[in-house]
């Protein structure tokens, strides 16, 4: 276990580093809001092997951030809050308390729902944040999902949803649900783990019950891109989510790690390239975040009429290099 100093330095490093970020990215800083809780999730030195077994960025650090490319003003980052050691079901109960707190009205009850269908075996829970210019602009609690649950039996209008991803992609199981809210509202999100492999092109049948069909080749070229020709990715690399919002449902896909073609950013730009406000968002994006981070997941969202949208998420790669 570490000295007392040494680990308030290497809580600071992460809250230094995520500061600058901050500031680079002309957004509020994330350790106004969030210091007591980056503090207990990088307790102990940076070259604590412990924090290789946590389950947000297995092998590496406990915290990732991401670049929206709706929202590329944000500051958003992923933790797991709490000692990497710490019990799951604590780690849950400290989730829920700090959402609780920024989530505004209605958070406890959507939750309630849920509670029915959680477990906390393996992680309980991760907590997301979002910063803008002035402050935190929303807040959402990642809860553990009980995957022998049906995907049918889960709850509401994302339980449908969720029932006809199962129709349609074999092998899929309740994965986590994401609950929260902020500026723009309340916000819902059940994904699902592809635990047999997800052929994209099977996805056609369920676009077209959300209204959604008309994106699939752009859908299939944008994955494509990203895993080197590939629309038959392997179990357990990727992720389907959807998301009930105020147009209706939202369909993403997340390309974990395993289904990505070795280093993503140069597809990433690639793909941006017809969008030129989106490229050079994600150029300042990355300038700001600094060469400490690579990418880990990429999600590809489908919502509307709007061409397919990117998420990236970037996980710590080289913690030496957090410092200035």
């Amino acid at each position: 276990m570490a000295s007392l100093s040494a680990t308030c330095s290497d809580a600071r490093t992460v809250g230094d580093w995520l500061s600058g970020t901050a500031r680079r990215l002309g957004t509020a800083d994330p350790g106004d809001r969030l210091g007591d809780v980056l503090a207990g999730a990088f307790a102990r030195p940076m070259d604590d092997a412990a924090y290789r077994g946590n389950a947000l960025v297995p092998g590496g650090w406990p915290l990732e951030v991401s670049f929206s490319e709706e929202r590329p003003d944000r500051l958003r980052l992923d933790l797991q809050p709490s000692d990497v050691e710490c019990l799951p079901v604590r780690r849950r109960a400290r989730t829920l308390t700090v959402v609780g707190r920024h989530a505004g009205t209605g958070f406890h009850r959507r939750y309630a729902a849920w509670r029915p269908y959680l477990r906390a075996d393996r992680f309980g829970a991760f907590l997301g944040a979002e910063f803008g210019p002035d402050d935190l602009t929303s807040v959402k609690a990642y809860l553990e999902l009980d995957p022998a649950v049906a995907p049918a039996a889960l709850p509401g209008r994302l339980g449908a949803a969720a029932s006809m991803v199962a129709a349609h992609v074999p092998g899929v199981v309740p994965h986590l649900v994401a609950i929260g809210g902020g500026l723009d509202g309340p916000l819902e999100r059940v994904y699902l783990a592809c635990r047999g492999g997800l052929r994209i092109l099977a996805l056609d049948g369920l676009l077209a019950g959300l209204g959604l069909r008309h994106r699939l080749p752009a859908l299939a070229a944008t994955v494509a891109e990203l895993t080197g020709g590939r629309l038959l990715l392997p179990e357990d690399a990727a992720l389907v989510a959807v998301a009930e919002r105020a147009g209706g449902l939202d369909l993403k896909v997340e390309l974990l790690s395993d289904a990505l073609a070795g280093p993503a950013e140069a597809a990433i730009e690639r793909l941006l390239l017809d969008r030129p406000s989106s490229l050079a968002a994600f150029r300042r994006w990355r300038h700001a975040v600094g060469p400490a981070v690579t990418t880990s997941v990429v999600s590809v969202r489908l919502a509307g009429d709007s061409p397919p949208r990117l998420n990236v998420y970037q996980r710590i790669a080289a913690p030496d290099r957090l410092r200035p």
